[in-house]
């Protein structure tokens, strides 16, 4: 939809990532009836976290500023990396996990994200990008089971 595509150069987010709609969602009943939407996403489940709170209040206030509801523009962000795909990068096996990449960093085919040890700390194998791409979202819990998503990585196709 245009003007949703508009909305989300206006909010100017460091990621934008275009995705066909899911039926029964609320952006797709949203874009049925011809009403343009912008889904942001910040943070992590079950916690509240600030520095994803101030992102998003300060795209809404670009957004509001370009769409001439308030007179003040707010600072702009570091460029906005438009991409069309992601895919998850999950767990191998069971075990402690400790993340080396964070949200927002830019990685390569090949390149350890972080590790998983057992138990123990006997055992480490490395957690590897599947792809280059971004980080868009990071698993931050300790203790994970084999399966689990750990990394969501955001590309360009």
């Amino acid at each position: 939809h245009t003007l949703s595509r508009e909305l989300a150069q206006d909010f100017n987010a460091p990621f934008t990532i275009a995705k066909a709609n899911i039926a029964k969602t609320l952006r797709k009943s949203a874009l049925n009836r011809g009403i343009p939407i912008l889904v942001y996403e910040g943070g992590e489940s079950l916690r509240l976290d600030g520095y994803s709170i101030q992102k998003g209040l300060d795209g809404l206030k670009r957004l509001m500023a370009a769409r001439g509801f308030t007179g003040k523009q707010p600072q702009q962000p570091n460029k906005t990396h438009n991409l069309n795909r992601t895919t998850w990068v999950r767990a191998d096996r069971s075990g402690i996990f400790q993340w080396t990449k964070e949200s927002g960093s830019k990685v390569f085919k090949g390149e350890p994200l972080g590790f998983i040890c057992d138990p123990y700390g006997e055992s480490k194998i490395f957690v590897k990008a599947k792809r280059d791409g971004f980080i868009i979202g990071h698993n931050n819990a300790p203790v994970i089971s084999q399966g689990d998503a750990l990394f969501h990585i955001g590309f360009f196709d």
